[in-house]
């Protein structure tokens, strides 16, 4: 079996390490605006509209190839225009925090605006310089899941509440500047046609308690109408890269028939001994993974080392990248980013309500997700037997001193503590 066929077979989508960290969330947002019938329209064969941007891209990434094909030449006006354009394009790259970006194919731009969403793109081979093809590299089918569990949704309300929601976060209409330069850059891209999608239809999500939570954290993303649109843009890309990463965890431990493993996430800001149990508990997950995926193959083969690097790194590039784990190599253990914090918090906690601490921290990170943070979510994992309790009471506290700092908590007084975004407004 090939590595994707190992990865459809244990979560339902193709998650591999090239894909990974907010890949599967541009990827989400191109099936989103680019579909045909409307946003999510739940046809039987769902035909999608592809722009690769490749224009603005070579324009930046990849300047000296640009200027030989004379491709600005009919669109630029007066001395230095290029130039300029080509430096404020750069600022909206996505940053590949693991990664350089060599040249063109492989940098894309944030979604700050609709016409900036695009599809993977190179140049074609065995054809004439300046020749662009739209090619699957980096967006690999993460986001055809996370697309389709949407789509799919059986709750009406829940599904035209997020059909709504994607519609209000970026408008159809050129509103801003910067979208209105986006239209003009992607009308000199490659066009194409309208067509099905086999990834997309391939994905297969087992309609679980993980797919109705992530449903639910999109919808509570999208209520957040009193926040910009770049902080839901990025909201929604961190909440999908989290959810599969812990779809992979927990589907991987569901294959074994195990439980599932916790992630210990520590909040201090030294090395301890729930540090190590932290990154002993990620490479029981990274281990839980290989041997998921080992099931999976006919018997009698084995996983190959290389594809078992590539669907491990999944998870370990996208809890990087989002912010659940503090590195991409070297020591690394379970923590949690100011995004991914902003993230979880608009996921859990929709617009104008407030919840306790406690139940953030215990019902909905925990019971939830898996995450340990305080003294009852590591007494419930059993963790108690070997670490101390004041560790995790300790580990609470500044848990709930990040959120303060982050705007996200409000104190009323020493035992009301309530997590919200009233005050990002």
């Amino acid at each position: 079996m090939k590595t994707p066929d190992i990865s459809q077979a244990l979560v339902g989508g193709i998650l591999v390490a090239d894909a990974a960290g907010h890949y599967p969330g541009l990827e989400l947002l191109n099936y989103v605006y680019g579909s045909e019938d409307g946003v999510l329209a739940n046809g039987e064969n769902p035909k999608f509209v592809r722009t690769a941007q490749d224009f603005a891209r070579r324009l930046v990434w990849d300047p000296e190839r640009f200027a030989d094909t004379a491709a600005g030449r009919e669109v630029f006006v007066g001395d230095g225009a290029e130039e300029v354009l080509r430096q404020l394009l750069k600022c909206l790259q996505l940053p590949v925090p693991d990664r350089k970006t060599p040249n063109w194919e492989a940098a894309h731009f944030f979604p700050y605006t609709r016409s900036l969403i695009h599809w993977d793109a190179r140049n074609a081979r065995s054809q004439s310089r300046g020749v662009v093809q739209i090619e699957r590299r980096y967006l690999r089918g993460g986001g055809a899941l996370a697309y389709k569990v949407l789509r799919q949704d059986p709750d009406s309300r829940r599904l035209d509440a997020i059909r709504d929601g994607f519609a209000a976060m970026m408008p159809d209409e050129g509103a801003t500047p910067l979208e209105r330069l986006a239209q003009v850059l992607a009308t000199h891209s490659r066009p194409t046609a309208a067509t099905a999608c086999s990834v997309e239809a391939a994905a297969n999500p087992p309609e679980d308690e993980l797919d109705r939570q992530y449903r639910d954290g999109i919808a509570s993303i999208l209520s957040h109408t009193d926040l910009s649109s770049t902080a839901r843009v990025k909201a929604v890309v961190n909440w999908t890269g989290f959810w599969l990463a812990l779809c992979q965890r927990d589907r991987a431990a569901e294959r074994l028939e195990a439980r599932r493993p916790p992630a210990v996430v520590d909040c201090g800001s030294g090395p301890s001994q729930l540090r190590r149990e932290s990154a002993r508990g990620l490479k029981e997950i990274v281990a839980v993974i290989g041997e998921a995926a080992e099931a999976c193959l006919p018997e009698g083969d084995e996983l190959k080392a290389k594809a078992r690097r590539d669907l491990a790194g999944f998870f370990t590039r996208t809890c990087a990248w989002t912010g659940l784990i503090n590195a991409f190599s070297g020591k690394r253990h379970f923590a949690i980013g100011l995004d991914l914090l902003e993230a979880l918090v608009l996921a859990l906690v929709p617009l104008d309500q407030e919840r306790p601490f406690e139940v953030f921290a215990g019902e909905d990170l925990h019971a939830r997700f898996g995450l340990v943070i305080g003294r009852s979510a590591a007494a419930a994992e059993g963790l108690l037997g070997r670490l101390d309790a004041s560790l995790f009471e300790d580990n609470e506290q500044a848990f709930a001193r990040q959120l303060e700092a982050a705007g996200l908590l409000k104190s009323y007084s020493d035992t009301t503590r309530m997590v919200g975004t009233k005050a990002l407004r």
